[in-house]
């Protein structure tokens, strides 16, 4: 029986791997400041950065990323001035159907929100006026959203 090297010993032995919890991978479709920026990097800091942030401001560069990495969850911003945006929602919804989308804006008209759930977001929310309903606001979309899709990756 030959003996064992070092070499040998170290590709024979495994070792168990600990499993850690990944961060969320978010997608914010925004402009700077914009109601989907500001409600995602204010999760971010909710969860001591315990959320990945990608943040683009045009289609393009959404798109691109939707092709390239997995997200775990989508967030567009839109206000009176970028409702175009909710015209994503079907190219995310073909790029990535099992990625639940939020549409996130300042007072959304109805149109728009029967719009954006037509096309495939998960849900409308209208951005609170008040910090104690923006932590509220915070609690149920990281519940709902962020820790249902806890991913385990090796250590």
């Amino acid at each position: 029986m030959p003996s064992e090297t070092c070499s040998n010993a170290l590709l024979t032995q495994t070792e168990a791997y600990h499993s850690v919890r990944c961060s969320a991978q978010v997608l914010v479709i925004d402009r700077r400041g914009g109601p989907a920026s500001v409600l995602m990097d204010t999760a971010s800091r909710l969860r001591d950065g315990d959320l990945s942030l990608t943040e683009v401001e045009r289609r393009f560069d959404a798109l691109r990323a939707l092709d390239c990495f997995c997200f775990d969850l989508v967030v567009i911003g839109v206000d009176s001035n970028r409702m175009v945006e909710l015209s994503l929602l079907s190219e995310i919804h073909h790029l990535r159907p099992e990625v639940p989308v939020l549409v996130v804006g300042d007072q959304v008209p109805r149109f728009f929100q029967q719009y954006a759930r037509h096309y495939g977001a998960s849900e409308v929310l209208n951005m609170p006026r008040r910090a104690a309903e923006l932590r509220d606001m915070m609690e149920q979309v990281i519940g709902r959203y962020v820790d249902a899709s806890a991913v385990t990756c090796l250590d």
